[in-house]
């Protein structure tokens, strides 16, 4: 009996090792390229740090704020931090309406509607599902999410 099992023991090993080699040595799959990530979630200190006053009107995607508006003021985060552009009243029009393209912290976006707006009148406020699309020399990136916008 003793050495039924030496034997299948040894077998196990022998197998282990021989499946563990060819895992060695058969090629592995490359790696897919992961888009580079161009806008990260604004910080609740980010939110808070403005001075502006108004209306304020968000990006959020998968509960994440990406963008602000608010008065004169865009801000996004990148990798080399929070980013504060002006807007002239014209633009945060255009923006709270949640369509155009805008310039900050070296990125260029384009937002667009790609549903039906809600009202809620109770906050003076409304959301829209719409489309981001982020780019920074050849890195590109569209961000589905929900623009919303409250006076």
């Amino acid at each position: 009996m003793r050495i039924v099992h030496g034997i299948a023991t040894a077998s196990l090993a022998l197998l282990a090792g021989v499946s563990g080699s060819a895992a060695m040595t058969s090629p592995q799959p490359e790696p897919t390229k992961q888009a580079r990530v161009l806008l990260l979630p604004l910080s609740e200190a980010d939110l808070t740090s403005t001075q502006e006053t108004g209306c304020t009107c968000t990006m959020e995607v998968r509960n994440r704020s990406l963008v602000q508006a608010i008065g004169n003021e865009l801000m996004v985060r990148t990798r080399a931090g929070r980013q504060v552009c002006r807007l002239t009243d014209a633009r945060f029009q255009q923006i709270s309406g949640a369509t155009g393209t805008y310039r900050c912290g070296g990125l260029s976006m384009t937002l667009r509607r790609t549903g039906r707006s809600q009202s809620h009148q109770e906050s003076d406020s409304f959301t829209v599902p719409a489309a981001l699309a982020v780019s920074q020399g050849r890195a590109r990136q569209t961000l589905n999410g929900i623009w919303g916008c409250a006076c």
